[in-house]
């Protein structure tokens, strides 16, 4: 499944290509914005829910994984939303995050991490930049760990 935005308008489309939920902003804060979504006739709810989420709608899951799944989005506002039954299929286990979410903190980091000093060098290999990535902790949808 895949999504798609624009003009206040958000569509989520199946493997096919047909449109199996569809909505419009319900709320805005800012940039940020919350979409009320409709199934198409015919699905059920919780289902695309679960597509979308990758899990089977039946699976409670916990609040650390609900968390991570919506974009990082307000423990609150996950609460709230389970609460008051506004999303299908969102069942949660554990209503608490263990510890404070590693990529929350570095998102909202304001420190650039380089200073402005330019240094050139002056002979071959005098300076290497590499690119090291080791095992994620988070797997990709194709069970991916690099």
């Amino acid at each position: 499944m895949r999504g798609s935005w624009g003009n206040g308008q958000l569509s989520v489309i199946n493997k096919d290509g047909k449109i199996v939920a569809d909505g419009k902003i319900a709320q805005r804060i800012g940039r940020r914005r919350l979409y009320q979504v409709d199934v198409v006739d015919g699905l059920d709810g919780g289902d695309v829910v679960a597509a979308i989420a990758g899990r089977d709608r039946n699976q409670p899951t916990d609040l650390e994984s609900w968390h991570s799944r919506l974009g990082h989005a307000d423990v609150r506002v996950i609460k709230r939303m389970a609460a008051q039954k506004l999303v299908d299929g969102l069942k949660i286990v554990s209503s608490e995050l263990r510890g404070m979410c590693e990529d929350c903190i570095l998102g909202k980091q304001d420190k650039a991490p380089f200073n402005d000093e330019v240094v050139h060098e002056t002979k071959p290999l005098e300076r290497v930049h590499l690119d090291l990535w080791g095992k994620a902790r988070t797997p990709s949808w194709s069970g991916a760990l690099y």
